[in-house]
């Protein structure tokens, strides 16, 4: 591909991710009370993280740096994975969310840990145990045991899984080639 055609694909990437933003962006969604609804919550913000990455993807692809924004963009995809298996029971979006949010907690105390352990010196070290507190969190590393969701191979197994959203000419073998353009 020469140096025009991909300036060109990231213009075209550019326009999509910006046609995308501006219906979000026109569709004035409110989130509901963030007390009673963690997944307005949960949802914007991977949300606003995707488009956060596809961004900082682009300014990669900008300058030049390919494999770097492919790599990062992997993190979108898992946003996306992760909405679509949160949302695919409209019966489990609460449980299947706070799961999601107790990864979360957990997941912050495993880095606790090790800051807690590579931090130089007390003034440090206090500081992360004040910020920890504020979370309400412990050192503890032990609890994050595996994936969120509880499924090993989560990209594979929610993307071949029903969804609500899915198309009526969706099958494995489509799901599958799907599953190997965005992530591999």
């Amino acid at each position: 591909m020469t140096a025009v055609e991909k300036l060109e694909e990231v213009s075209k990437l550019r326009k999509y991710l910006d046609v995308a933003e501006s219906a979000l962006a026109n569709a004035t969604i409110i989130g509901r009370k963030p007390v009673f609804n963690k997944f307005d919550v949960v949802a914007m913000a991977l949300v606003s993280k995707a488009f956060s990455v596809a961004r900082a993807c682009l300014l990669l692809l900008d300058n030049g740096f390919e494999d770097e924004a492919y790599g990062m963009s992997r993190s979108v995809v898992e946003c996306a994975w992760t909405l679509r298996y949160l949302t695919q029971e409209r019966g489990k979006i609460e449980s299947r969310t706070w799961k999601y949010i107790n990864y979360l907690i957990l997941d912050k105390q495993f880095w606790m840990y090790h800051a807690m352990m590579n931090a130089k010196d007390e003034e440090a070290k206090s500081d992360i145990r004040a910020h920890g507190e504020e979370l309400g969190l412990h050192d503890d590393p032990t609890e994050v045991v595996g994936h969120w969701s509880g499924k090993n191979g989560f990209g594979w197994i929610v993307n071949q899984m029903e969804h609500p959203l899915d198309g009526p000419n969706t099958n494995v073998a489509i799901k599958s080639a799907e599953y190997a353009v965005d992530y591999h």
